[in-house]
């Protein structure tokens, strides 16, 4: 060879690790013609360890003749940098399995016999290849098959000091010995019995033509290793008969079976005939090691059991191939087969729910709880697999209840007992299981039927909290980003266009935002399928890879600029293997790169006529589908680069979102004309349609297949992927716009992004953790639950509540509820905000209200429509009736007060001019009070419609009057925090303003015999006053969970009712609860005692369901929840703290 090679005029073909691979022609001195040559060229020559590998190849390869191994024809550098360059012959018919994929008649057994024979002389040298596969074997024009990549090879006489420093377990991951991922060194050393398993793959490749573990992703197969699961044992008339002789194939089943045989067994059968350890100090010691994923050394193991020095030490020295374990560092589980173990040991059942809880308390104590409880139960999890059912549900609900109270168990290990237990032992299995250990003092009671909590965490994104300022793109839906890592442990989105990490159990953002030293924004970021490593492709035409571990930029690749313009980049996806990137941009085409070199691979592909708006990889990456403004979508061949199936047309407006089935055979599509549609991946038949009402903003199939997810603007849905047709699952998303949605790689969660409903507005994302584990089943309640509520009347026997709604239209209208057994009467639906419901004092079936329209209406509850009885040019702010039934008082937005005969539906008397927020009569119906904006109380001749008096004293806008029983008193509310009471007659202040709330009054009233005042406030409190002295007679009434808009005494006076915007209606009592502690409830969910000690903690969920200290029940709810706290409370557990 040269001293040097021009470079210029070879071809690019592949790229490796730390080298790429190109093709040209070249005259060898001494031949009358030239050959084509195969140059393999060293990517990063200055790094030493990469350049210790290269040395290596060439070093043993250049000792190595046979017919099955690829010469080394040379070595040299090139020209231009001076990189070194290998030459080999060029094999025209490419790798092993690029061979046997194009020629259906291969002769597998030649192939087999050339690579067995290539191995055996590599071994025969003394030479460990470490890289054995299908892809490093070529195939010569005349089928030979032939060894190459020698860059892993080592001299068996070699020590660990000859390999690279940074090396660790090298090979491709398919094909790595169960002893290579076992072994307890950082760098485990290949052998030839580490080539011999892998050779078994080789075999098994050749005669299937199916990868090995073909079926499972990068992560899985990684479990599948270390639980010794090989490749299926196929039956010949499952193999190509083309290929394989009948006569041969036992034998050839034989060979590669052979080559997998593992040695875990011997070693768990020697430890089970011994009978010093007995089944609670086995189960003791490997319930920890199991779980707990913290750093719990065998040392910490004896002290935590209470067991002898070295005990456990002595029990792991018998399973050291199988368990890990060294002073001072955890104990670790590498060999699945001692699953047999955790299930049964020597005939007593072992479970390990058993030791679960104390598990929990251990973390909790050791302030390890947030970081190691998720993680050890999702692997904890996978680890079972299906081989027990029961114990896998158990160890999911597990998970969820420790998710769901991470929070107060982290702070306090009580708080296992006295939140999680009581609150969920209705309805989880794991602490139905451990409900014994309950504390005797503490009590929830549950009346109605709980309700499943579908959504486990919620992640508050602020995207405007980042420093760097964005721009909000209005032309694209945000949030195109929104996956899970492949262990299940991440999430990976990216808020504003910059690419962050959430920790999917405690919802803490642990790395981002992943930008480099640039300001770009991400188009678009991937996990490498090992989860080791992100790559993000930005705006700046740069390709950035991350180590998802050290959150350190491990390289970047510059993309040619005159290859894209990235603003014309509409949708952007990696594939499966993160080796290739797909951009379609807003002229319709659609271009491939390779990540590796940024440069483009293939021609540019058209088909679509419009931009393209989204991209999805089918999960072999030999397939992705493009969906378009055009309304089209087109099934695309990757190898071939053209298009396989389409355009196919049949949605009405720009496709939003695709995706593959797991399977490849379908593909899913969503648009902005509401319908999703299920076509044949190969026919380009329509084989289901979904029709969703509104526009759908994303698609996924659940990785086990079983499940359809969408979403879009304020609905969730999951349906069968067997039978769409069967009613969908609906989960509760509110108002919510769901922007995007992402299975979990077990399909037992998925995740979701989403904003409040107001497009195009910064406002924070929300990143929500959902349990799919309980499939489609219906979630909806059949209870109709109430709205914002705005408005509450009480009937003149107490009887029935009234309470009006303002939010959206399938909420809006008026609710009546039967107070003694808090059912929903009846409900009248209107296509309008209703602000204020008034109750005829003389009748129980009319019911008065105005609403944001302008119009007073009068209800009779027994007719199925209210009548009109006025109307106003603005929306009306309160209405009343006069105490004999006969008219209908109105203050409204036009600045009008207006007094209605409800008999002739006419005006009687005003309009009186003044901004108004609150009307109420005097109990003799002769006057009319009115409160306002200008800070001013004021009293009118309800018969005259003249102003009698002027009432100043509140700093702030009146936003709620009331008259007492007896006429001599009226009581004010204000946004300044603050209630007034005056004297009716004169009109005078009586004495000092009342204080107590924290926020504006928005509700007051008297109690019947006007000793009382009850208040409701935006601070999410009652309180009750004593109308003569102003102090409070009761410490607040907490229980909402937004603010009270609406209060009102019941005829007894020992009972009043609140109306929220939280959507409840509450019922409370002044008497005393014997036996009962006090207590309230906080914002961030814990329930506090008299003294500050924190009780109980509240999951979100749950909050708006809890009924308050003497609150006795809570009308419009399902379900509702009742918290007895004794006098003396006591935990099942003596924990020492």
């Amino acid at each position: 060879m040269p001293d040097s090679f021009d470079m210029s005029k070879s071809t690019f073909v592949a790229g490796g690790g730390f080298s790429d691979v190109y093709k040209a022609e070249h005259h060898f001195p001494g031949r009358p013609t030239s050959c084509v040559i195969a140059i393999k060229k060293l990517r990063f020559y200055l790094r030493e360890d990469i350049t210790t590998l290269f040395e290596r190849e060439i070093l043993v390869w250049s000792h190595l003749q046979h017919v099955n191994i690829i010469p080394l024809l040379g070595f040299t550098f090139e020209i231009e940098t001076g990189y070194p360059l290998l030459i080999s012959e060029w094999m025209e018919n490419g790798s092993a399995w690029e061979y046997i994929n194009c020629n259906p008649n291969y002769d597998a057994l030649k192939l087999i016999c050339d690579v067995a024979k290539g191995v055996a002389y590599l071994h025969d040298k003394n030479v460990v290849h470490s890289d054995i596969k299908t892809d490093n074997v070529l195939i010569s024009s005349s089928g030979t098959a032939k060894i190459c990549d020698f860059g892993l090879t080592r001299a068996m006489t070699s020590s660990k000091s000859f390999m690279s420093s940074s090396s660790g377990i090298k090979g491709t991951l398919r094909y790595l010995a169960y002893e290579l991922l076992a072994s307890p060194d950082d760098y485990p050393i290949h052998t030839t019995a580490s080539d011999v398993w892998a050779f078994g793959m080789v075999v098994y490749e050749l005669l299937t033509r199916k990868r090995a573990y073909g079926e499972k992703p990068e992560h899985q197969v990684l479990g599948a290793i270390f639980k010794l699961e090989t490749p299926t044992k196929l039956t010949f008339d499952e193999f190509n008969h083309q290929v394989v002789d009948p006569c041969i194939f036992p034998n050839l089943v034989a060979i590669y079976s052979s080559c997998w045989e593992n040695f875990s067994s011997s070693i768990l059968e020697s430890v089970s005939r011994r009978d010093d350890w007995t089944p609670h100090i086995f189960r003791g010691v490997f319930s920890l090691i199991f779980f707990s994923k913290s750093p719990l050394s065998y040392q910490d193991i004896d002290a935590i059991l209470g067991l002898e020095p070295d005990t456990t030490s002595n029990l792991l020295s018998y399973l050291q191939p199988l368990v890990k374990h060294e002073k001072g560092n955890p104990a670790e589980i590498r060999d699945a087969s001692l699953r047999d173990y955790l299930v049964s040991c020597k005939g007593y059942p072992w479970y390990i729910d058993t030791e679960l809880l104390f598990w929990f308390e251990i973390l909790s104590l050791t302030s390890t709880f947030v970081d190691h409880v998720g993680p050890g139960l999702l692997f904890a999890t996978e680890w079972i697999g299906n081989n027990d059912s029961e114990l896998s549900s158990f160890l999911r609900d597990a998970y969820r209840e420790a998710i769901t109270y991470l929070e107060p168990i982290s702070k306090s290990v009580i708080q296992i007992y006295t939140s999680l237990l009581p609150l969920t032992k209705e309805d989880s299995p794991m602490s139905m299981h451990y409900a014994k250990y309950t504390p005797t003092g503490y009590r929830v009671e549950c009346i109605g039927k709980k309700r499943r909590n579908d959504c486990i965490k919620t992640i508050q994104v602020e995207k405007w909290g980042f420093k760097r300022e964005r721009e909000w793109e209005q032309e694209t839906l945000p949030n195109n980003l929104l996956l899970f890592s492949p262990d299940g442990t991440r999430v990976l989105s990216d808020p504003v266009r910059v690419v962050c990490v959430w920790e999917a159990t405690s919802g803490k953002l642990i790395a981002g935002p992943l930008t480099g030293e640039r300001e770009s924004n991400a188009l678009s970021a991937t996990y490498s399928p090992d989860g080791r490593y992100i790559i993000v492709a930005s705006d700046d035409c740069i390709l950035r890879k991350w180590d998802a571990h050290t959150n350190r930029l491990v390289w970047e690749r510059e993309i040619d600029r005159r290859q894209l313009i990235f603003s014309r980049m509409k949708a952007v996806v990696f594939s499966p293997d993160a080796k290739s990137i797909v951009f379609g941009n807003s002229e319709g085409t659609i271009l491939v790169l390779n990540v590796e070199t940024g440069k483009q691979n293939g021609e540019s592909l058209e088909g679509h006529t419009s931009s393209v708006s989204c991209l999805s990889f089918s999960s072999d990456g030999h397939y992705f589908a493009s969906g378009s403004e055009d309304r089209t979508v087109i099934i695309w061949d990757m190898d071939r680069r053209e298009a396989k199936t389409g355009p196919l047309k049949r949605h009405t407006e720009r496709v939003t979102t695709v995706n593959f089935s797991p399977s490849g055979n379908n593909v899913i599509s969503g648009s902005l004309d509401g319908t999703i549609l299920v076509w044949d991946a190969f026919t380009g038949e329509v084989s289901r349609e979904i029709r969703c009402g509104t526009g759908v903003y994303s698609i996924t199939y659940s990785p086990n297949g079983l499940f359809i997810l969408a979403c879009g603007r304020g609905w969730m849905n999951m349906w069968s992927a067997a039978d769409v047709t069967v009613r969908p699952k609906v989960f509760e998303v509110g108002y919510e716009i769901i922007w995007r949605v992402s299975f979990a790689p077990d399909s037992s969660r998925f995740v979701s992004v989403s904003s409040p409903n107001t497009f195009f507005v910064p406002v924070d994302d929300n990143i929500q953790i959902w349990d799919a584990s309980s499939g489609v089943e219906e979630t909806k309640t059949t209870f109709e639950e109430q709205g914002n509520i705005k408005s509450i009347s009480l009937s003149p026997s107490g009887k029935f509540i009234a309470s009006a709604s303002r939010e959206a239209e399938d909420k809006c209208g008026i609710y009546l509820w039967d107070v003694q057994s808090g059912e929903l009467v009846k409900k009248l639906k209107l296509g309008g905000n209703i602000n204020s419901v008034s109750f005829s004092p003389i009748d129980e079936i009319l019911i008065a209200f105005g609403s944001s329209d302008g119009t007073v209406q009068v209800w009779d509850v027994t007719n199925e429509e209210p009548f009109t009885i006025g109307k106003h040019e603005k929306s009306v702010s309160s209405v009343a009736f006069s105490p004999d039934g006969n008219h209908v008082a109105s203050g409204s937005w036009d600045e009008t007060i207006c007094i209605w005969n409800v008999e002739s539906r006419e005006l009687t008397v005003g309009p009186m001019i003044g901004v108004v927020r609150a009307v109420a009569y005097s109990p003799d119906g002769t006057r009319l009070v009115s409160a306002s904006d200008d800070n001013v109380i004021r009293i009118w001749n309800s018969e005259t419609g003249q102003l009698l008096s002027t009432l100043k004293g509140h700093s702030s806008w009146v936003h709620s009057v009331a008259h007492s029983f007896d006429g001599s008193r009226i009581v004010s509310g204000s946004f300044d925090n603050t209630i007034r009471v005056w004297n009716a007659e004169s009109g005078e202040i009586i004495d000092e303003p009342i204080t107590g709330h924290k926020r504006g009054v928005n509700s007051v009233c008297f109690s019947p015999d006007r000793k009382r005042i009850l208040s409701g406030s935006n601070d999410n409190t009652a309180r009750v006053w004593d109308t003569d002295t102003g102090k409070s007679l009761f410490p607040p009434f907490s229980g909402h969970t937004d603010c009270i808009n609406s209060v009102c005494f019941f005829p007894d006076g020992t009972r009043f009712a609140t109306g929220s915007l939280d959507g409840t209606n509450r019922i409370w009592t002044l008497d005393e609860i014997p036996n009962e502690t006090n207590w309230r409830l906080r914002r961030d969910g814990w329930v506090v005692g008299d003294n500050g000690e924190l009780m109980m903690w509240i999951p979100t969920d749950l909050r708006n369901h809890v009924c308050g200290y003497r609150n006795i029940s809570i009308l419009n709810r399902s379900f509702y929840i009742k918290l007895h706290f004794g006098t003396e409370r006591n935990t099942s557990r003596n924990i020492q703290l």
